[in-house]
C-alpha cells in the first residue's frame, strides 16, 4: 500500500470507510425501478433510523402560559410544555389575533446561543403568523431558556457534553431533540386556534435538520422546508466539518442509512429543500441529497412535491430563504403563494420575551437538568462486578479479537537528530489489515537504530499526546524505554476537522475522527487499544521478555481497557496516571474515545479497574487518581 504522510493516515482511514459506506448505499438506492421497490426501500429504512434512535414514549400534552405579549401585530402566549416528567421547554405560541382557527406550524431554532431570541428566528416566525399560521417557536436543549447549565457554556459544547451522557446510556442526543420537537407538535394540535391535521415545519441549520428529522419520523407532519443543513456525510467528511452530538447518531452509516434518508422516508409529503450559496455546509452536498431524495419522489410519481431553493448568500435563514419558505407554505398550505416577508417586525428582547423569570428552565423547581437526570439513573444501576461479564462486554464493544495479535510487518522511519546528541528511532505500522491508519512506535537512543532494540525488560509509554515529549522526559542513559504514538497521537496526529480548536478539545480534530467512526460503525477507542497489543507484540518479538505499561488520562484508560479484558502476557506492571475514578461525575476534560456506547448501563470506572486487577494477578497495578490519590 502506498505510504502517505502520518498526519493523513487516521482521517485517510476513515475517508476509505466512508466512501465504501456512500458506495454501496448509493449503489443499493440507483437499483430500485418501481413504485414497489421505493416503497420498500422507505420502509426498511425508516425501520433503521426508528430503531437507532430508539425515540421515548411522549407524555399527555400538559403546558403552562407564564405570560403574555403583543408584538409584530400578534399575540404571543409564553409557555412551558413537559417534555419528560422531569424535564420541560420554553417557547412562545404566535398567532394573529382576529383571525379564528389556523393551521399549525412548528418552527425548530438553529444554533443560536439565545435560541428563539435570534433575530432571523423571530423574523420568520412573526413573518409566518402574520400569513396565517399559528407558529410554535421553542428553544432547543442547551440554547437559549433551556441551557443545561448553570456556567456559560456555548451551544455546541454543550451539545457535546450531553451527548457524552447519552454515549455512555447507549442512547442518541438526537431522539431527545426529536422528542421534544414532538412533544412541541403535542401542544400546538391542542391549542383551539389551531386547525386539526398536517402541521408544517421549518427552521435553519439545527433546525433544519429538526425540521427533516421530523418530515420523516412524525406522521402529523405535513409540510417541510429545512434550510442550510440537509446534506450527505461523504460531503461532510471530505470538507473536514465536525458535527454536533444530536447531528451524528451513532451507527447510522453503518446501517446503510445517511441524511438524505430522512428526507426519503417522508415521501411523498411536499418537501422544499433551501440552501445558499455559499454556506460552509457546502450546497453540493445538499444537491447530492436532493438528487436521492427525489430518486424516491419520482418513483412513487411525486417528484414535484421535492422542491429545491439555492439562494445568493452564507449560512442561515436570511432573507431569501425565510421568502422561499413563505412562498411555499402559503401555495402549498393556504392555496395562494405569499412569498414577501411582512414589513416592519421588530425583534423582542428578553425582558419581554422571557418565559421564565430567570432565563433557565432549570431553575424552575422541580426540573432536572440532563446531567441530573443522568447522574440520578446511574445512581441506581446495578453495576456488574463480574470480570467475565465486563472482558466480554468490551471485546465486542471495542472489536478486539486477540490479545497477542500477530506481530505487524512494519517500516522503519527516517531518524530525528536530537539537539546535544542522540537519536529517536521510529517505526510505523498498519495494525489493521488494509488500513491506511498508522501507530508509530519510538526508542531513544545514543546513535542510528534501524531495527528495533532487543531488550530483556521494556518500559512501554503509551502517549497522550506525543511519544517524542514523553521520551524526552525520561533521562537519556535509562535503556529499554519505548514510547506509543497510537494512531492520531502524535507522530500520526490529524489536523483534519475545526481550525483553531486544541487537537482534543470537546469540539477538535480528535472529536471529528471519532465521531465519524461512531457513524461508521467504528471504534477510534477498539483501534487505538490494538495498537498498544501490536506495539507489544513487537517489543516482544525483537526479544523483551518483560514489559511495564504506563500511561495517563487519556492513555491511560486505553490501557486500562486492554487490561480487563484478559491478561496482558508478560506485562509485569501497569503505572496509570490522572485517571478518572467514575464516569457518573462529568470531567468535560476527558476526550472523545475514552467513552463506549452503552458502558454504563454495565458497569462503571471502579468495576473496570477491579477487572484489570483481576485478569492480570501476575502485575502490579497502580491506578491513580487526579488527585493524585489511587483509585
Amino acid at each position: 500500500m502506498m505510504d502517505h504522510p502520518l498526519s493523513t493516515t487516521l482521517y485517510l482511514h476513515y475517508d476509505q470507510l466512508s466512501r465504501r459506506l456512500s458506495e454501496e448505499r448509493q449503489s443499493a438506492l440507483m437499483s430500485l425501478k418501481t413504485a414497489a421497490d421505493a416503497e420498500r426501500y422507505i420502509a426498511e429504512a425508516k425501520g433503521k433510523l426508528e430503531k437507532l434512535l430508539a425515540l421515548p414514549e411522549r407524555p399527555e400534552p400538559e403546558s403552562k402560559v407564564t405570560g403574555s405579549f403583543r408584538a409584530n401585530g400578534t399575540l404571543v402566549d409564553k409557555i412551558l410544555f413537559r417534555c419528560t416528567e422531569d424535564r420541560w421547554c420554553s417557547g412562545w405560541f404566535i398567532r394573529r389575533e382576529q383571525q379564528e382557527r389556523m393551521p399549525g406550524l412548528l418552527f425548530c431554532c438553529g444554533h443560536s446561543a439565545n435560541g428563539k431570541f435570534a433575530e432571523a428566528y423571530q423574523y420568520a416566525a412573526f413573518g409566518l403568523a402574520l400569513k396565517g399560521f399559528a407558529v410554535l417557536i421553542f428553544d432547543p436543549i442547551g440554547q437559549g431558556e433551556m441551557s443545561q447549565y448553570q456556567d456559560s457554556v456555548e451551544a455546541s459544547t454543550q451539545h457535546n457534553l450531553l451527548g457524552r451522557f447519552c454515549i455512555l446510556s447507549g442512547t442518541a442526543l438526537a431522539a431527545d431533540f426529536i422528542h421534544d420537537a414532538r412533544c412541541a407538535i403535542d401542544i400546538l394540535l391542542s391549542r383551539p386556534e389551531v386547525l386539526p391535521g398536517p402541521v408544517s415545519v421549518t427552521g435553519n441549520s439545527g433546525g433544519g435538520q429538526r425540521s427533516y428529522y421530523l418530515h420523516g419520523l412524525d406522521e402529523r407532519i405535513g409540510f417541510s422546508a429545512p434550510s442550510c443543513h440537509m446534506n450527505t456525510f461523504r460531503t461532510i467528511y471530505r470538507n473536514e466539518l465536525p458535527t454536533d452530538a444530536e447531528s451524528s447518531p451513532a451507527g447510522l452509516l453503518a446501517a446503510g442509512c445517511d441524511r438524505p434518508d430522512f428526507g426519503i422516508v417522508g415521501a411523498p409529503k411536499p418537501l422544499l429543500l433551501i440552501e445558499q450559496d455559499n454556506d460552509f455546509i457546502d450546497p453540493r452536498g445538499c444537491e447530492a441529497a436532493l438528487k436521492d431524495i427525489r430518486h424516491i419522489y419520482r418513483l412513487l410519481g411525486k417528484e414535484e412535491n421535492c422542491e429545491y431553493h439555492l439562494g445568493r448568500g452564507n449560512h442561515g435563514f436570511i432573507l431569501n430563504g425565510r421568502e422561499a419558505a413563505y412562498g411555499f407554505f402559503t401555495r402549498r398550505v393556504l392555496g395562494k403563494e405569499d412569498p414577501k416577508e411582512p414589513e416592519g417586525i421588530i425583534p423582542v428582547l428578553p425582558e419581554v420575551g422571557n418565559v421564565t423569570s430567570t432565563g433557565k428552565v432549570i431553575d424552575i423547581p422541580g426540573v432536572k437538568s440532563i446531567p441530573q437526570i443522568h447522574g440520578e439513573r446511574w445512581g441506581k444501576t446495578q453495576f456488574s462486578d463480574d470480570p467475565d461479564e465486563i472482558s466480554a462486554w468490551l471485546k465486542q464493544a471495542l472489536r478486539i479479537e486477540a490479545l497477542t495479535p500477530d506481530v505487524p510487518n512494519h517500516r522503519i522511519l527516517r531518524p530525528v537528530y536530537l539537539t546535544g546528541g542522540g537519536t529517536l528511532g521510529r517505526w510505523a505500522w498498519n495494525t489493521d489489515r488494509g488500513s491506511f491508519a498508522e501507530a508509530v512506535l519510538c526508542k531513544r537512543g545514543r546513535s542510528l537504530m534501524t531495527r528495533i532494540p532487543s531488550v530483556e525488560k521494556a518500559r512501554l509509554v503509551i502517549a497522550e499526546n506525543s511519544s517524542a515529549e514523553e521520551l524526552l522526559k525520561i533521562p537519556a542513559e535509562e535503556d529499554g524505554v519505548f514510547s506509543l504514538d497510537m494512531r492520531g497521537i502524535g507522530e500520526s496526529q490529524s489536523g483534519a476537522g475545526p481550525a483553531g480548536k486544541e487537537y482534543g478539545n470537546i469540539f477538535g480534530s480528535e472529536y471529528f475522527l471519532d465521531n465519524s467512526g461512531r457513524l461508521m460503525g467504528d471504534s477510534l477507542a477498539g483501534d487505538r487499544i490494538r495498537d498498544i497489543l501490536a506495539a507489544m507484540a513487537l517489543i516482544r518479538d525483537a526479544g523483551a521478555r518483560e514489559i511495564t505499561l504506563e500511561g495517563r488520562g487519556h492513555a491511560g484508560m486505553m490501557i486500562a481497557y486492554a487490561a480487563a479484558m484478559g491478561q496482558l502476557r508478560d506485562v509485569v506492571k501497569i503505572e496509570l496516571r490522572d485517571m478518572p475514578e467514575s464516569f457518573r461525575t462529568e470531567d468535560r476534560t476527558l476526550r472523545a474515545p475514552v467513552f463506549l456506547f452503552g458502558m454504563l448501563k454495565r458497569f462503571d470506572l471502579p468495576q473496570l479497574y477491579q477487572a484489570a486487577r483481576y485478569f492480570n494477578p501476575q502485575a502490579a497495578i497502580r491506578i491513580h487518581g487526579k488527585d493524585r490519590n489511587d483509585v
